[in-house]
């Protein structure tokens, strides 16, 4: 995550009796609203009355197998900052194994999860996208794609057995993977009279 930073700076002058208004640079945490207002309340900031913490996301690429009645289940997840980059890391997937008979998969992103999807790629409908969802997001995750790559192995596992293996494929890579904290940072420049300009330093 970034850190956040403040810096000073007040026009110097040997002769000047008026003091002109000094400068105070911030690095506020928080995520832009649409509006665009963000206001710093100590860890976190208040958003429209709601209060917006620091999120989690895996610190780097984790892959994993685990078989299941002769099926092979193939997890990757990978860090991702848009929807983009989360339907290119599905593609990719899908790419390096053209044989496999699903690719499932499922993607949190933003703080607080805003945005979620899965899809089931041929699966039973809810008996893969929507479990590999549900581990992401009860490990507490975002910014992260999960792909599910299955190499049938002739058994059928039924409704209830895809929906317990396709979870237990995420939430065993979500185990291995490393992780880091984040926050979105939004830089401000306040200008203000210098003798209240040690008081906004120290508050900032």
């Amino acid at each position: 995550s970034e850190d956040s930073g403040l810096t000073s700076t007040a026009p110097r002058g040997r002769n000047s009796t008026t003091r002109p208004p000094h400068v105070v640079e911030l690095r506020l945490l928080g995520e832009r609203t649409s509006e665009g207002a963000t206001r710093q309340t100590g860890g976190a900031t208040r958003q429209n009355g709601a209060m917006s913490a620091e999120y989690i996301t895996i610190s780097g690429p984790v892959d994993t197998e685990l078989e299941i009645s002769r099926s092979r289940f193939l997890t990757r997840l990978e860090r991702v900052s848009d929807e983009g980059e989360a339907r290119s890391t599905i593609a990719r997937v899908r790419a390096e194994h053209p044989r496999a008979r699903h690719h499932c998969s499922a993607f949190v992103l933003g703080a607080g999860g805003r945005t979620r999807r899965s899809n089931d790629d041929g699966e039973p409908s809810g008996t893969a996208g929507a479990p590999m969802l549900d581990a992401l997001v009860s490990a507490g995750l975002s910014d992260v794609t999960a792909v599910v790559t299955r190499y049938f192995g002739g058994v059928l596992l039924g409704a209830g057995g895809l929906t317990r293996a396709y979870r237990a494929a995420v939430a065993e890579a979500v185990a291995q993977a490393g992780r880091v904290r984040r926050a979105e940072r939004i830089p401000a420049l306040v200008t203000v009279d210098y003798a209240l300009a040690p008081q906004i330093e120290a508050e900032a």
